[in-house]
């Protein structure tokens, strides 16, 4: 039987004339559309559009929905196609070095928390979340971006439409403009607008270049006009500061930019007509002018460092059991979450990671080698990325069960488009990887076993939290991760 590697075929772009490799794509694989039909699964379960009644609730399945895909996108590291099909590490080895480096000092803060169990726990998902991120890269590689975020926009779409439907129920029996009564499927509003952070860009950047371009400018106008109404100006912050930029470092895509900045105008003055209609009677807050109690929050955890968090942090999710006089389970600010808990050098670490990934992925679409769709899809990711990174120093985006796992995601296909345009692409030699060696059945197993003692550890830790919550309801610190963000005292019950 051939191998997945045996099924790529470069694609070819015809584009003004010229041919260019942009990438590959899987024509029969059948582990590249699992793992399509798997990420699928996991956004549709997760966003919950049809309401499907949960005996866990909303929260709990958005949780286990993470832990799930988390736990398949580890074990396909098992798989000797899918790990050969992985590009190679780029020459730069401070990619490499930035991420060892963090994980080390993340798991050293752990050893010195005032809780290790519940540290542990954290830092493992941090580990895992590479999974992820790996898995990003097999999609860029195998050149099924397109197909992917396609995907993921059509589920979104119908989330937005129950929405708008919502939002038209509000208007018509002159009810106030409430978050809460905006947006379905979601434990918490907030949540719905952190998927949207990721939405927005592939709206107006990638698929208003499509045919489709009429039905991307209409959800990109409800999209906007639901995050007015919703209140959500950590996520109008975190797009217009990232389609700035977009507008100042990639020309090719002003026109579309220009055309999306004047859709949020008219959203705007439309949110103001409803405003005016709904809630003149209600005396609610139109502009929003306060902080929600951020800069409390923010104060608070400044005045909690000290000089010995630049080495070293509380340790994973330590936030949520260091009360700081707050019943929040994160800071809403992940450079300060960051530093308090891992420490400012692991936190330099992994900027400078995410900073790398960046601008590698910027020279790339800046470059000759990505053209046509491609072109556009890497364009509207990265955009999309750096909405959700100024977006997080608001909100709970690097907490949060689907954000977080978008985040790594669309990282990992920009990575992989990056290096693709870098001539580090994948190895087409089928001999290389068609036999079977002593060392490499040792490897196998030395995989396996890793993978299996790790994921073992995890998926106990894991369950033993739900159960203790389940035993502690009224032991409530606001959300984080997978957990409520009450303290894990590690008891297996």
């Amino acid at each position: 039987m051939k191998s997945a590697l045996a099924q790529i075929a470069p694609v070819v772009d015809f584009h003004l004339g010229k041919q260019v490799e942009i990438g590959v794509v899987s024509k029969r694989s059948p582990l590249a559309i699992f793992i399509l039909v798997t990420f699928w699964c996991w956004f549709f379960l997760s966003l919950n559009p049809l309401d499907i009644g949960l005996p866990v609730g909303q929260y709990n399945n958005k949780r286990i929905m993470q832990l799930i895909l988390i736990c398949i996108f580890t074990l396909l590291v098992c798989i000797r196609a899918y790990r050969v099909a992985l590009p190679r590490v780029p020459q730069n080895k401070l990619l490499l070095t930035a991420w060892v480096l963090s994980l080390l000092l993340v798991f050293l803060s752990t050893v010195f928390s005032a809780n290790i169990y519940h540290s542990l726990i954290e830092s493992l998902h941090w580990l895992l979340l590479a999974s992820i991120f790996c898995c990003g890269i097999y999609v860029a590689c195998m050149g099924l971006s397109r197909l992917l975020l396609l995907g993921l926009l059509v589920l979104h779409g119908l989330v937005v439409l129950k929405a708008l439907l919502f939002l038209g129920y509000e208007v018509a029996v002159g009810g106030s403009l409430r978050a809460e009564m905006l947006y379905p499927s979601v434990e918490h509003h907030r949540f719905f607008n952190q998927v949207q952070v990721f939405v927005v860009p592939l709206l107006f950047l990638w698929a208003a270049r499509t045919d489709f371009r009429k039905f991307a400018y209409f959800f990109l106008f409800i999209n906007i006009l639901l995050a007015f109404c919703g209140g959500a100006r950590g996520l109008l912050v975190g797009l217009i500061a990232a389609t700035f930029l977009a507008y100042l470092l990639m020309k090719p895509w002003r026109p579309q930019i220009l055309t999306a900045a004047v859709i949020g105008v008219l959203a705007f003055f439309v949110y103001l007509i409803l405003a005016l209609i709904v809630d003149a009677g209600h005396g609610s807050d139109v502009f929003r002018a306060h902080t929600s109690g951020r800069s409390i929050i923010w104060r608070g955890l400044i005045d909690a460092l000290s000089p010995a968090h630049f080495f070293i942090g509380e340790g994973s999710g330590a936030y949520s059991y260091h009360s700081l006089g707050r019943k929040e389970g994160h800071p809403h600010n992940s450079l300060l979450q960051l530093i308090f808990e891992w420490g400012g050098v692991a936190t330099i670490a992994m900027f400078s990671l995410l900073l790398l990934i960046l601008l590698l992925s910027w020279r790339a679409i800046c470059g000759p080698n990505i053209i046509g769709q491609e072109r556009d899809i890497s364009a509207a990711i990265l955009t999309a990325v750096v909405s959700a990174i100024i977006y997080s120093l608001f909100s709970g985006i690097v907490v949060m069960p689907i954000p977080q796992t978008l985040l790594f995601f669309f990282l990992g296909m920009l990575w992989g488009k990056a290096l693709q345009s870098g001539n580090q692409g994948l190895n087409l030699d089928g001999r290389t990887i068609s036999r079977t060696t002593v060392i490499d059945v040792a490897s196998i197993l030395t995989c396996w076993v890793g993978v299996t003692v790790i994921l073992l550890l995890y998926v106990t830790l894991c369950s033993a939290y739900f159960v203790q919550q389940s035993f502690d309801p009224n032991e409530f610190r606001a959300p984080r991760f997978w957990a409520e963000g009450e303290q894990f005292r590690g008891t297996i019950y």
